[in-house]
Formats: C-alpha cells, structure tokens, sequence
C-alpha cells in the first residue's frame, strides 16, 4: 500500500514539480516558486498550496501567506483522507485533485509565473475574495503589489500601493513594533529605488535567498 505523500508525489510530478521532501514538492517558474505541503496532524491529512514570489524579502523560512488548504479552494476537495484511508479513497481524492489542477491550478500558475501577472492578478482583484488558490488578508496583497511594482520598476505605482498598505496595516492587529518594521522595509527600498542598479542588486539577491528554501535538505 502506497502512501499518500506517495501518490500525491506521483501526481504532481506530472505538472513539473519536483520533490523536496517526502511531504513537499515545488514548482520554480520565472518570478515566483509554487509548491505543495502535506501536513499530517492528528492522523488527518492537509494539502497546502502556496507560492513564493522570488523578489519579495526572504525570511528564511517557508511561508504560507500567498497560498490556501486544497479543500478550501474546491467543494469536492472537502473529504478528509487519513492515515486509514484506504486506496481507493486516496485514488478517488487525487483524481479530483489532478481534475482541478489540470482545470483551475495550473492555468493560474502559468498566469501569474511572472511578476507582471503577479500585478495584473491583484490589480484585477481576483485575489481580494478570500477564496481560491491564493486567500489571504488585503495588507499582504498590498504588500506583495508594492514590491511587485518596484520590481517591475513602477515606481509611481509602487507609491499608490505603499500608501493603501501603509492604510491597510491599522486594521489588523500587529504590534506598534511589528508595523514600524513592515513600514521601515518599505521606505528603505524605495530608497534604493532611486539607484536602478543597486534595486536589481538587491532583487537578484533576495532571489537567490528565496530559491535556498527549495534546495533539497530538511525544512
């Protein structure tokens, strides 16, 4: 009897992505690093999508902010499997799984592989409904589309989206610390920004930063 890392392995080994761990697997494309998790508390299984611009600041960890739970993003992904599924249960999840990947993921993923997608998705605020592939709080989409803009070297643009960020950060709970911090990381880059060589020096860096998550060693 395979396993469900196993199979689930197996599965996304046919859209390009490759294996990490036994529990991970990722997909590098030109701007950003899909990938998959599985985690396996209390005896239940849970399929986590997620992807990781490569010029947003690294933090040295793998995060899961821009991502969601597979069962949250498609009804018929709501069954729970466990360590005591049987076969035929964990076969029948990952075809419905491979029916939405090859319909739903897959599709997004190419879309927003570069960091002009990454814009047009958030701009497009098809990321903004707390659902789908990618479900998370407006202050991290506006974070994203900040450094999205400077990276594109958009810099006016990058000015609005600091401003609705900075906006965004009063109404959720983070430490008057914790905001000074978000918003000194801001401003430093913007001024950088005003040297076009050391911002690519700096985003070439974080890339490269971010791309150590995915080398094959233990998370």
């Amino acid at each position: 009897m395979k396993s469900f890392q196993s199979i689930f392995g197996e599965m996304v080994k046919e859209y390009g992505f490759q294996k990490r761990t036994n529990t991970k697997f990722f997909l590098p494309k030109e701007d950003i690093v899909a990938f998959f998790s599985i985690d396996c508390p209390s005896g239940l299984f849970y399929v986590q999508f997620g992807i990781i611009p490569l010029y947003f600041p690294p933090c040295g960890m793998l995060y899961y902010t821009y991502g969601n739970r597979m069962k949250h993003m498609d009804s018929s992904l709501m069954h729970h499997l466990c360590k005591e599924s049987s076969d035929d249960e964990i076969n029948a999840w990952c075809e419905k799984a491979k029916e939405y990947l090859s319909l739903e993921l897959m599709p997004l993923i190419s879309f927003i592989s570069t960091a002009s997608g990454v814009r047009e998705y958030i701009i497009g605020k098809r990321a903004f409904n707390g659902t789908g592939p990618i479900a998370c709080a407006p202050n991290h989409l506006y974070e994203l589309l900040v450094y999205t803009e400077l990276f594109l070297n958009h810099i006016p643009d990058a000015r609005v989206a600091s401003t609705l960020f900075f906006q965004s950060l009063q109404d959720y709970p983070y430490s008057p610390v914790a905001k000074k911090e978000l918003e000194n990381r801001v401003n430093q880059t913007f001024e950088i920004a005003k040297d076009c060589q050391k911002l690519t020096a700096l985003f070439n860096q974080w890339r490269v930063e971010n791309m150590l998550l995915f080398k094959k060693s233990p998370i």
